[in-house]
């Protein structure tokens, strides 16, 4: 006879069903912030009995039979599931009532999120989930390497571009003579200041104002991670800063997000493994966040492009493309509640390493490395 699992096996099975559950319950009330914001640009109703009715006899009749559940138990999820919609409905209604977003609203955004984060960023808000923890292994393995293959001589000063907390500068501290790192959050650079890095400097500085402060040809690397590039309004205007503040031979390392990538081919109706989606519809990237009111979603600016458009951005500012990566692309799309380190995690990791390696075009975030001529 077969062993059955004992209790301490199954009460793990049923936690990660019902952790799956409620994560997609999240999910739904992510999306019925969207409905919200529609109805409201169309002076609809918020509660509308005949079609919630309608999605709850759907799920009683239609729905219980393909999956084999009883009709009565999936009529009672819906109507609460609905309930629990018009409810986050109504407490949009009465909050915020602006639809259209400036560019002030979405910098404004930016500058709140990090306050509230800066102090515990890189414990609790950086990575945290298993496809963006994945990109920054992926991440720093590209940048240490590049970095690695410059010569002592060529490593003099690094620019730190959205340096956040300082993590990336302290690591390019280590290798090169001075590091400069700017970011926009004044919170964050309190925080990066706080790591006390002898041979780096950190100024609150909005790339999308002015140039870079720095001599011709006196910057030995530039980087921009995590995405950065696409968090800059005027991003040719910098790449062309730093062509010219680069040294001839110098190294640009800069990541975007990618429109190409298959996490955003289709609606997916699970939580994903990334920390913050881009949201297509208002060109923003919509970062959640448990709040002691409650949950908060902020909509900062971030503009995703192909790899073609980065590869011509990078190109029209005379920079000699070394290489370009997409990465990650199927732990993106996956669960991320389900993705967890160990063997499963592991493999699927190694997955989009040998697409990445292979020139795929559909990771969630796209790598550029070029040199300066």
């Amino acid at each position: 006879m077969t062993e059955l699992p004992n209790l301490e096996i199954l009460a793990k099975r049923l936690g990660a069903v019902d952790e799956t559950i409620l994560a997609i319950f999240a999910r739904r009330m992510e999306l019925a912030a969207q409905v919200e914001r529609y109805k409201r640009s169309q002076g609809q109703p918020i509660i509308r009995e005949e079609i919630e009715d309608a999605r709850v006899m759907k799920a009683a009749q239609e729905w219980a039979k393909k999956y084999g559940v009883r009709s009565h138990f999936a009529g009672a999820l819906m109507y609460f599931s609905i309930l629990q919609s018009c409810h986050e409905q109504l407490r949009l209604l009465q909050g915020d009532h602006s639809l259209e977003k400036t560019p002030r609203d979405r910098k404004q955004a930016l500058l709140d999120l990090t306050e509230r984060v800066a102090p515990w960023y890189e414990e609790k808000f950086l990575g945290g989930t298993f496809s963006t923890d994945s990109y920054l292994r992926f991440e720093r393995e590209v940048l240490d390497r590049i970095v690695e293959n410059m010569s002592k001589d060529e490593r003099e000063r690094a620019l730190d571009l959205g340096c956040a907390t300082g993590i990336q500068a302290a690591r390019l501290a280590a290798r090169f003579d001075r590091v400069v790192g700017y970011d926009i959050s004044p919170h964050m650079i309190r925080e990066a200041k706080k790591k006390s890095i002898g041979n780096a400097e950190f100024f609150v500085h909005d790339l999308d104002e002015g140039n870079l402060s720095f001599p011709q040809t006196s910057v030995s690397f530039a980087a921009l991670s995590m995405g950065t590039g696409s968090d800059i309004r005027e991003i040719r205007k910098l790449l062309a800063n730093l062509h010219d503040v680069l040294s001839p031979g110098g190294k640009l390392f800069a990541s975007f997000y990618n429109l190409d990538a298959l996490v955003y081919k289709q609606f997916l109706p699970w939580p994903l493994g990334l920390a913050a989606q881009i949201n297509l519809d208002e060109e923003c990237l919509d970062v959640h966040l448990d709040t002691e009111t409650g949950p908060e979603v902020f909509s900062v600016f971030a503009r995703p492009y192909t790899f073609a458009d980065v590869e011509s951005m990078v190109s029209d500012q005379h920079f000699v493309i070394d290489e370009m990566y997409t990465y990650p692309t199927v732990s993106s799309v996956l669960p991320g509640n389900l993705l967890v380190e160990g063997l499963l995690g592991e493999e699927i990791e190694k997955i989009d390493r040998g697409l990445s390696n292979e020139g795929n075009e559909h990771g969630a975030y796209t790598i550029v490395v070029a040199t300066r001529v």
